[in-house]
């Protein structure tokens, strides 16, 4: 007995129904990866942004902190070639100026001058 047709109906009613429920899971599946990649890329935000500003400042941080230390050691380093360099000119004029002492004590260059001396003296009235 197929109970005039009822048996068809209700095989048309499931077939339905089973259809909307495969169409509503879908959507309710797509809304839950929508929203899961939502909740992802918020928590993936939330990690990288934070971690990356705090890997961007300890790098930044060790930057500035190496550029310094070379600047430091260039200053150290200038003035240590500047004190040598003084040292070397005051050596120079030390024995310029011991030259020109022992110099001038010879007795020849003391004559040799006095001619001049007065020499310049007279050219200085022209």
């Amino acid at each position: 007995m197929r109970f005039f047709g009822c048996k068809n109906i209700f095989d048309l009613v499931i077939f339905q129904k089973i259809q909307f429920n495969q169409y509503k899971d879908r959507v309710l599946k797509f809304l839950s990866l929508r929203q899961n990649r939502r909740a992802i890329a918020k928590q993936f935000t939330l990690t990288f942004f934070p971690m990356s500003i705090l890997i961007g400042g300890i790098l930044a941080n060790s930057y500035y902190i190496e550029l310094n230390s070379k600047k430091q050691a260039i200053k150290i380093e200038e003035k240590r070639v500047l004190q040598v360099k003084k040292t070397l000119i005051k050596n120079l004029f030390v024995s310029l100026i011991l030259d020109v002492q022992s110099l001038s004590q010879l007795p020849d260059i003391g004559e040799y001058f006095a001619d001049k001396k007065i020499i310049l003296k007279y050219n200085t009235h022209i």
